[in-house]
């Protein structure tokens, strides 16, 4: 069975028929623009023939993002935040958190910010403009902000730049 014909599938399970075809014609047809999910306030965007469909599906169908979060957390950093997925979520369930998302890919980092410039209190860093200004500018992301919760896969990344200040 194809890929696309996998997350159609696995969109009309979780979303349900009726909620799902909609959603599930848009990603057989590839028309990612302007997706509307539940419990998503705003619609989403995404690109073809790139790894976005994979991570919609890690993000919001098989749910391995799914941590759950102390109702007073104030501040959540997304390192390596892709196009945003994480931070949607994240942003739809604790709608006062402050979110800081670090992205390196330029392309990435576009979509990012489209995928999230409905919501406020979202602050973006392209990563590889960090690297040009040097260790002082991550030290100074860790050290400003008052960290509740790091994205699981990033926690290494955090840890070594601790380590190395």
């Amino acid at each position: 069975m194809n890929k696309k014909l996998r997350i159609v599938i696995k969109i009309l399970y979780v979303y349900s028929l009726i909620n799902g075809t909609f959603l599930a014609l848009k990603f057989l047809t590839t028309k990612f623009e302007n997706i509307k999910l539940l419990n998503i306030k705003h619609p989403i965007y995404l690109r073809n023939e790139t790894s976005d469909s994979p991570t919609f599906k890690q993000v919001f169908l098989d749910n391995e993002y799914n941590i759950k979060f102390n109702k007073s957390s104030k501040t959540i950093i997304d390192g390596g935040a892709n196009i945003g997925f994480f931070a949607l979520k994240v942003k739809n369930e604790l709608p006062n958190a402050k979110i800081i998302c670090i992205e390196p890919d330029k392309d990435n980092f576009r979509i990012l910010q489209k995928n999230l410039e409905n919501y406020s209190n979202v602050f973006f860093e392209n990563y590889d403009q960090a690297i040009k200004m040097g260790i002082e500018a991550r030290k100074r992301v860790i050290n400003e902000f008052d960290v509740t919760v790091l994205s699981k896969k990033n926690i290494e990344f955090y840890t070594s730049i601790l380590k190395n200040q």
